[in-house]
């Protein structure tokens, strides 16, 4: 009986764990996601790619197993980008959109000796919260240019 108790107490605890945590996440404001982005590119134009998924596990909305194997991919390939494209030069905020007040992109490039990786995080506001709802990168620099 007395293990059934501290069980159900430690649910409780659980539950309410959850959820405080689950408030933390998301931005009341533009700037906020601004800061979280270019924080995430420092630490990607300094090739410390683990701290950089620290930050973007903490406001992953979605499975944690989704941003980790997201993570072991990500080291994979930036491993072959730095082969090919040379070291790391730094990074550069390039543009913001909003779409109808409820979603917003952030677009950004690290630049790398002979080329550069676009980067992509876009923000979804459901209510009243700006929540990470993806992001990407890719090599598609043309992309960059309104034609």
């Amino acid at each position: 009986m007395k293990f059934k108790v501290v069980l159900i107490v430690l649910l409780i605890i659980l539950s309410c764990t959850t959820v405080t945590f689950a408030k933390n996440i998301g931005f009341d404001k533009e700037q906020g996601m601004r800061s979280y982005c270019d924080s995430i590119m420092e630490y990607l134009a300094k090739d410390e790619v683990q701290k950089a998924f620290d930050l973007l596990e903490g406001q992953w909305i979605f499975s944690a197993t989704e941003i980790q194997n997201v993570e072991l991919q990500t080291i994979k390939q930036l491993d072959l980008v730095k082969g090919r494209f040379g070291d790391v030069l730094g990074y550069k905020f390039i543009e913001k959109e909003i779409v109808a007040e409820i979603l917003c992109k952030y677009t950004y490039v690290v630049k790398y000796e002979n080329h550069i990786i676009r980067w992509i995080f876009i923000f979804y506001k459901a209510e009243d919260k700006w929540l990470l709802n993806s992001f990407k990168f890719d090599d598609s620099i043309e992309k960059l240019f309104n034609n």
